[in-house]
């Protein structure tokens, strides 16, 4: 009988100490969320409320239909958004219809419009309808581009900043990846 008490009492400390390190794990990460000035990977993306082209107001903007999507968040004028514009059309065209490319402005409706037309982007443009709740949301905390690659609404990859050709064939793998399983 001391024996099966000595288990229990023993198993039963174990079990404590293991849910306070769960528990002391998921307060560290939601700390470390509130610092990160970018996605994670693996972070969920929900929703936003958005404007599209047109002006029309497109709210619970959701991604979940997709089992994989591709999000680029620019402003302009930004150096390394312009310089992404080129790869980004280049990522449009290898993924055709495949995969939906999601290009979100942070920047005035009007002049960003006037951008659209004038570099001819061959993806979907999108606004934020209140540009703080949505930075506030993705924690952007500084205006670089964003490359984002979701599988199943989480995010897979990020890349901050101007994309390198390194970057771009980076993306460009994982794409092909990301068809051929939807095959």
């Amino acid at each position: 009988m001391k024996i099966k008490s000595i288990i229990g009492i023993v198993l039963l400390a174990l079990l404590t100490i293991e849910t306070y390190i769960i528990i002391r794990q998921v307060d560290i990460i939601r700390s470390i969320k509130k610092e990160v000035p970018f996605l994670i990977k693996g972070e969920q993306i929900d929703y936003f409320d958005l404007l599209n082209v047109e002006g029309t107001v497109i709210d619970n903007f959701t991604l979940e239909k997709n089992p994989h999507s591709l999000v680029f968040i620019f402003e302009q004028p930004c150096s390394e958004c312009t310089k992404n514009i080129v790869y980004w059309k280049k990522i449009k065209n290898l993924v055709k219809e495949k995969i939906p490319v999601y290009g979100i402005v942070l920047e005035d409706y009007d002049e960003t419009l006037n951008f659209y037309h004038s570099v001819k982007l061959n993806f979907n443009l999108f606004f934020p309808e209140n540009k703080q709740k949505f930075l506030d949301r993705l924690r952007i905390k500084y205006n670089f581009a964003q490359t984002i690659l979701l599988k199943r609404n989480r995010v897979d990859q990020v890349k901050i900043g101007n994309l390198s050709s390194e970057d771009f064939l980076d993306v460009i793998k994982i794409l092909r990846t990301q068809i051929r399983e939807m095959i």
